[in-house]
């Protein structure tokens, strides 16, 4: 009797005993957190920031929820970061309630990453209902794009019912109109495993229609038209409903192929080592790294001097370099395939001169600048540790001759620097801040850069690239937001692209973009609406996988030069 008297009171007070624990642990963790937030650095508070969200106690959400409220510099990009680390780390009922409160708070189309982020969250809790009502609201066009995205990405059976809808109701403003109707086409991407059900079929054969509505931008139409040409595995982008209605009923198109000068047709887009882009307004993003300065192997030359003419290649990674071959010694060939067609202006470079990984990159981007047609737009953007357009191209320009020659004048202006201590080779622009090249590429428009908030920015939708070529030959190393801070235990400074440790109490430390996982997050939200085309070429020590996660999210191509 004394026995079950006394169990209920031991069990009460170490239950008491564990949340005493529990409430220093989280004192303990708020005050780590509150001196990571004193920190110069962006990447010292935003380690600190992690390090709170992991505890997933709800105090800590509501004291990170305050931070987006009151960002500092760089405040927009402080905020992304935020709703990226508080939905990858807070997910369970109380969560959901506390991102509800935060979204009704921030519901500007700056705010969009966060609805898209946190909405999934809350599907997770308390299912559809909060995405169906923000889908279903008066709100900015951008708002409810999130939303028909985020529910996509749940998996949810609601889906393509819900998209049926939207389709029957779209707003009358131009952007919003735009901006769902991309969003749409996407859904149909993601619900691609689906194409031969009847939902599936139904919501394709409402959105495909708006194609010949002369209200529908050319920007949207390219939009929708890639995605149904990866759902069909298609290699050509027609911008007119006929030919992707023809596929859904499965009969033939009743509309001609596009003539060969056609922009969409046979050889009408832009072509940089033999990847062709579908679009006319290309970025391209150029590695000017140290490392660029590296000889090229003769492995790579053999890869550089095979790039074919131009065409659309494989949509799985291309691998250049030796065939496989059959049992007789000959080379094994796909049934009813041709190989590719050697591309004469390849064999026409001064292949003498072309001794370093920045002399094969500048020559072949030469020869793509020179391939453009004048109704094309284009801008060259470089990379070391700042990234930036060339000065001939501060924003989009017509593909003139004039404009091209100007481009590739300054082109030809980068010189060497000399070889120093962990530069062998000599020096171009120091670091690789890949972020910083491809944020740009995002920024660029055709008056210059957008200053922030490029993701929803109405203008360089309009006036923004359609298409990004990235060649780099490295990992990130580097971000726009570097800054001198003291070293925690576990940090070993060094030279970030040799890897050479350094003594010392402090160092610059790069912000959280030269994170490869930060980088694609960010990446994922440059083109959350912009459906932007984006391929990459490897070329000397890249990782393969982010070069192939970067062609993923972009949904291009990847080439590897010299490369297993």
């Amino acid at each position: 009797m004394t026995i079950s008297r006394t169990l209920p009171v031991l069990l009460l007070a170490l239950l008491g005993s564990a949340q005493a624990l529990a409430a220093d642990e989280y004192k303990a963790q708020k005050q780590r957190y509150e001196r990571y937030m004193e920190r110069p650095s962006l990447y010292m508070r935003h380690r600190g920031r992690v390090n709170f969200a992991k505890t997933r106690d709800v105090r800590a959400l509501s004291i990170l929820m305050k931070s987006y409220a009151r960002p500092e510099v760089p405040k927009d990009q402080v905020q992304y970061l935020l709703a990226s680390i508080c939905s990858d780390h807070f997910e369970a009922p109380p969560h959901a309630k506390a991102f509800r409160a935060l979204r009704r708070k921030h519901a500007k189309p700056r705010d969009a990453w966060l609805w898209y982020r946190t909405l999934a969250v809350e599907h997770k809790n308390e299912g559809p209902l909060e995405l169906i009502a923000a889908l279903q609201s008066k709100r900015a066009g951008t708002l409810r794009a999130a939303a028909l995205l985020a529910l996509a990405t749940t998996g949810d059976e609601n889906t393509l019912p819900v998209l049926l809808r939207l389709l029957a109701d779209l707003p009358a403003k131009p952007f919003d109109r735009a901006l769902l109707l991309e969003a749409a086409a996407e859904v149909l991407w993601i619900e691609r495993k689906q194409r031969s059900k009847q939902p599936w079929r139904d919501a394709a054969a409402r959105l495909i229609p708006y194609m010949d509505d002369r209200a529908t931008q050319e920007r949207t139409k390219l939009a929708i038209a890639r995605r149904l040409a990866r759902v069909w595995h298609a290699d050509k982008h027609p911008l007119t409903a006929e030919p992707w209605l023809a596929r859904l009923e499965h009969r033939p198109s009743k509309t001609p192929p596009p003539p060969e000068d056609d922009r969409y047709g046979p050889r009408g887009g832009p072509v940089f080592l033999g990847l062709e882009g579908s679009g006319g307004r290309v970025v391209y993003v150029l590695d000017l790294s140290d490392s660029m300065l590296t000889p090229l192997t003769g492995k790579e030359i053999e890869d550089l001097k095979k790039t074919p003419a131009a065409g659309p290649l494989p949509r799985t990674p291309v691998v250049t370099g030796p065939s496989k071959k059959a049992a007789n010694g000959d080379p094994k060939r796909d049934p009813g395939k041709q190989p590719p067609a050697k591309d004469d202006a390849v064999a026409r470079l001064p292949w003498p001169l072309i001794k370093t990984r920045f002399d094969a990159a500048r020559a072949f981007l030469k020869l793509s600048l020179r391939g453009l047609r004048p109704g094309q737009m284009f801008s060259v953007v470089t990379f070391g540790s700042e990234a930036a357009p060339l000065a001939a191209t501060p924003g989009l320009r017509r593909a003139t001759s004039d404009n091209v020659e100007k481009a590739i004048a300054e082109l030809e202006r980068i010189v060497a620097g000399p070889p120093r201590s962990g530069r062998p080779h000599g020096t171009l622009r120091g670091y690789t801040n890949m972020h910083g090249g491809l944020h740009r590429a995002f920024k660029v428009r055709t008056k210059g850069l957008v200053k922030e908030h490029e993701y929803v920015d109405e203008r360089t939708f309009a006036n923004g690239a359609d298409t990004v070529f990235l060649l780099s030959d490295g990992e990130p190393t580097w971000d726009d937001w570097p800054m001198r801070d003291t070293l925690d235990p576990d940090n070993k400074p060094g030279d970030p692209e040799t890897g050479a440790v350094t003594a010392g109490q402090k160092a610059t430390f790069y912000g959280p973009y030269a994170i490869a996982s930060w980088l694609l997050d960010d990446l994922r939200r440059l083109n959350l609406f912009r459906h932007v085309e984006v391929h990459c070429i490897g070329l000397g020590e890249y990782d393969p996988r982010l070069l192939e996660a970067i062609a993923y999210v972009g949904k291009g191509r990847f080439r590897r030069i010299g490369g297993d």
